[in-house]
């Protein structure tokens, strides 16, 4: 699986940002870029995307993102997620977690956590590119998904 979704995601490198976009090639958002790797490794039809702010779920604080996530993929240990899991990132210093990457290459090394790691993310400047696992970004991280081996039938 972690083969099939690398192989998706280097696909969508240089998609230009696109707010609640998901169209490769064309404009995605984080979101966005995540529903087009699920579309291309399951052989899924393309989902429309729900409708939110930029700054949705702020106010609440609550972990939307996180339990949506929890309902398809499987949890794992954020120092023991592997290239081609799904890492969740708080961008600001509280809750909520609302930022999505693709781990691409996390180091092997025992006791130093992706030291070497990149991601495959959408964002506003630069749109969808491979950008290193920084410091600030190894603080931000919140949760660490993997995805399933087939896509449930029903959510």
């Amino acid at each position: 699986m972690r083969l099939s979704v690398l192989t998706a995601a280097n696909k969508w490198l240089q998609t230009p940002y696109h707010h609640r976009a998901s169209r490769r090639g064309v404009g995605a958002d984080c979101l966005g870029l995540i529903c087009g790797i699920i579309s291309d490794v399951y052989g899924l039809p393309a989902q429309a995307l729900p409708r939110y702010t930029r700054d949705w779920n702020e106010v609440e604080g609550k972990e939307q993102f996180s339990e949506g996530l929890a309902k398809v993929f499987t949890a794992v240990p954020i120092e023991e997620a592997i290239a081609g899991d799904l890492f969740l990132f708080a961008m600001m210093r509280r809750p909520p977690a609302k930022h999505i990457a693709i781990l691409e290459c996390p180091t092997s090394k025992p006791g130093k956590p992706w030291r070497d790691g990149q991601i495959i993310d959408a964002r506003e400047i630069g749109g969808v590119a491979r950008r290193k696992l920084d410091r600030a970004l190894k603080a931000r991280t919140a949760f660490a998904y993997r995805f399933p081996d087939s896509w449930p039938k029903s959510l």
